[in-house]
């Protein structure tokens, strides 16, 4: 084994340490094939001096010999030459410094295929960031393959990216050996002809399963200028690409695409239909043509609920379980600059993948009865049900929303020239920008003398809201009171602004709700971001309903509460939610020592804080930060103590339950929800405490959050399935409530159904082979979001 000579002027890099820095040079056959690029020396090179030998280099060894490499057939370095102080990552001065040396050793070693290790080598040797992004995927410079791949150090800190770097070095491999597919992996037409179309409908007639996929000209199906630029059709063992709206398609007119779909429509009739994020491709059926296949398959879904941990995308599941080409084409596609050639093969290959990813999922979900539930009965049904939800919007009056943009823009103008003036009194530039938390610093602190709180992870004075809220009342300028006030007007008017950006032509916002969004199974949501609107009446009265319609938001009452009662079977929370007794006048009742009956609104307050943070196990010091914050409750660090200790002696079963639930998942890595959704955390074995320790919380509030988010979801799906849309239009979901809209005429009849649906355990514990054992309540509001009128209902 020969290495080469460092040459290497240490002074270059501006280390402080250079005189005691060993420069570390690569290890490995100068004629090597591949070559492997890493960060920098660490503690262990320095001493051995050769590059990867401490902990990163141990698992660099497991990651070669499981991808059935061999380390000294391969040329190994690092894109730094010398060990960065205190061991920490290379400046972009240092990647620099060092560039020609590790340009010199490519040249020498002329490797074919180079496997950079994280973010330094990429930006050494490619001068790119965004390594997450490119992970797995190779790129050219001057005849050398580059294959891009997270560094082992990094694993340690996210063990559950492993088995993506794992199929990383296995895919590597196979590209240096030729074994990775190509385009003969394809046997595909493009259907350019009524003949060739006639004979996909035969293909597709012949078979049980069918996956599909469309490529569009954006995002937003409802715009009218929108076009599907093809459809791409596989069966197990053919794809076919239909161009429409595509210059030189045989199908351009509408009349010819109508006859399409009609024809589509028959063929797809009682198959098994597969899609890759279906619902996007749903939309867009339903908005140009009426009609969108019954989807019975999403192998996006499939994959996330599978392995919550893992990217879904269908480029990353492809190379990882099949060992794909990288088939890639730029999004939006502009019809004028890629060949339809080109655009009908990238579908091709999308849907040959489905249908390969759609059987292999299959199976694996076969063998978890309770995943399957999940899918079956949560995930396919909600993801149809997001069809209609997205494409119908969130109303909104428009005429208010103008006002209160005015309104909001108006207000603010006034507080920041109020805050100007303060600052200008204190011998403050005009200039001063109240956005930027470094001239706040400066201003709070070394202007007025107010008291340092808390400091940012770099070490810099937080103005965190959380500060500022202690901070109140501290000066006589009130610019705290001003500032926060900024701040919330500043957070309003941004919120409006998204909306109108995100306005249909219809008025109406569209966003897209994600099944697949959050490791704990909630929904998340985007453009525009429903569930993140702020608890602020003003902004949320804006969603409405039309004239004839009333908005409603029907929300789980406590659900958490409930769930943790369940899961933790703690007898005295049980009993309070059997018996129909207030939990937070019980707590208050307890902790502060009152009798239930001489609980004040203002204890009930304090106690709503001691249950919802003291639940998952809370320390005392954070609690008082959190009730502080989230509920304006002021305590001292000894009453926070107490409260806790008399909490965990009234509920005095959930300590034992958050102990079982971290051995559950150090034992078995994951832990379930009630109904049966995994959710896998492989950090709880990381030597970083903090991240163990993440995992084990996460292993307590995971399965309350998820189950929670399943209910609802479960709820929403029913309540679509029950009501016609010209009844009922659901609008979407925002935490554990669901936003719907319902016809003035029916509203005294469907409510109580809607009521019964969200409150009926019985079919939950058919659906999910789970017991329920605590009552689920419901709480309704009638009118615009934020300001309706409670609904009472009897009970039977």
């Amino acid at each position: 084994m020969k290495r080469l000579k460092a040459n290497h002027d240490c002074e270059a890099c501006g280390l402080s340490e250079a005189a005691r820095c060993v420069c570390l040079m690569g290890r490995g056959p100068l004629n090597a094939e591949m070559m492997i690029v890493g960060e920098a020396p660490g503690y262990r090179e320095d001493d051995v001096g050769k590059p990867f030998q401490g902990k990163a280099g141990q698992l660099l060894d497991q990651l070669l010999e499981e991808a059935d490499l061999l380390r000294e057939e391969i040329y190994i370095t690092n894109a730094v030459k010398c060990r960065p102080p205190e061991n920490r990552t290379p400046s972009a001065a240092e990647i620099k410094a060092c560039k020609q040396y590790l340009e010199k050793e490519i040249r020498r070693v002329k490797p074919k295929y180079v496997m950079l290790l994280g973010a330094t080598a990429l930006k050494a040797c490619l001068g790119k960031g965004g390594v997450t992004k490119l992970q797995g995927k190779t790129l050219e410079k001057d005849g050398v393959t580059y294959f891009v791949t997270l560094h082992p150090s990094y694993l340690f800190r996210m063990a559950h990216l492993i088995p993506s770097v794992q199929a990383d070095f296995v895919r590597f491999r196979k590209m240096v050996k030729g074994e990775l597919e190509n385009d003969d992996a394809l046997q595909w037409t493009l259907v350019d002809s009524v003949k060739k179309l006639h004979r996909c409908y035969r293909d597709l007639d012949s078979v049980k399963a069918i996956a599909y996929d469309l490529e569009t000209s954006g995002l937003h199906p409802e715009d009218p200028e929108a076009m599907i630029h093809c459809i791409g059709l596989s069966t197990p063992s053919h794809q076919w690409v239909i161009p429409l709206d595509y210059p030189g398609s045989r199908f351009f007119t509408k009349e010819a695409q109508r006859a399409v779909f009609k024809g589509l429509r028959a063929v797809m009739k009682g198959k098994r239909l597969i899609a890759h994020n279906g619902k996007f491709d749903n939309k867009w059926f339903r908005a140009k043509f009426g009609w969108a296949p019954y989807q019975t398959f999403d192998t996006m879904l499939a994959s996330y609920l599978l392995d919550e941990n893992s990217p879904n995308g269908l480029k990353h599941i492809s190379k990882i379980l099949f060992d794909a080409p990288d088939y890639e084409v730029a999004q939006p596609v502009d019809p004028l600059k890629v060949p339809l050639e080109i655009l009908a093969k990238y579908c091709a290959f999308d849907v040959l993948y489905t249908m390969r990813a759609y059987q292999r999922y299959k199976s694996q979900l076969a063998k978890d009865p309770a995943l399957v539930r999940i899918f079956k009965h949560i995930l396919m049904p909600a993801s149809r049900a997001f069809e209609e939800i997205e494409l119908g919007g969130v109303y909104i009056d428009l005429t208010k929303y103008r006002e209160a943009l005015a309104t909001v823009e108006e207000q603010r103008a006034t507080v920041h020239q109020r805050l100007i003036t303060i600052a200008q009194d204190a011998g403050y530039p005009l200039s001063i920008n109240y956005n930027s938390t470094q001239q706040v610093a400066e201003l709070l602190f070394d202007k007025f003398n107010l008291p340092i709180i808390d400091t940012t992870g770099t070490g810099k004075p937080s103005t965190s809201e959380s500060v500022l809220l202690q901070l109140r009342g501290r000066h006589e300028s009130r610019v705290i009171e001003d500032l926060l006030e900024y701040r919330r007007l500043t957070k309003l008017n941004q919120f409006l602004t998204s909306w109108g950006e995100h306005m249909g032509i219809d008025g109406r916002l569209h966003p897209n709700f994600l099944l697949h969004g959050t490791v704990t199974g909630r929904l998340s949501c985007r453009n525009p971001n429903l569930q993140q609107v702020p608890r602020d009446p003003f902004l949320r009265s804006l969603v409405t309903a039309p004239p004839g319609w009333t908005m409603v938001e029907a929300d789980y009452s406590q659900i958490e509460l409930r769930i943790a009662a369940m899961i933790s079977g703690d007898v005295t929370m049980k009993r309070a939610y059997q018996t129909g007794q207030d939990i937070h006048r019980l707590t208050a009742s307890t902790v502060m020592g009152v009798p239930m009956e001489e609980v004040t609104k203002d204890q009930r307050k304090k106690a709503k804080a001691v249950n919802f943070g003291f639940l998952y196990g809370m320390g005392a010091p954070k609690f008082k930060d959190y009730a502080r914050d989230s509920y304006d409750v002021h305590l001292t660090e000894q009453e926070a103590e107490d409260f806790r200790t008399r909490f965990f002696d009234l509920y005095n079963m959930l300590p034992a339950w958050h102990d079982r639930q971290r051995r559950l998942a150090r034992r078995q890595k994951y832990v379930r929800t009630p109904v049966g959704r995994k959710r896998r955390l492989p950090d709880v074995d990381s030597p970083d405490r903090y991240l163990s320790g993440e995992a084990e919380r996460q292993a307590i509030n995971s399965p309350v959050q998820s189950m929670a988010s399943d209910l609802t979801i479960f709820s929403l799906v029913r309540i679509v399935k029950e009501f016609d849309r010209s009844q009922l239009q659901v609008v979407g979901t925002v935490h554990d409530a669901i936003l719907f809209m319902v016809r003035d005429d029916l509203k005294d009849e469907i409510l109580p159904e809607v009521h019964r649906i969200m409150t009926d355990t019985e079919t939950v514990e058919e659906v999910f082979n789970t017991q329920i054992t605590v009552p689920i309540e419901s709480d309704m509001e009638v009118g615009p979001w934020g300001q309706g009128v409670p609904v009472e209902f009897g009970q039977d």
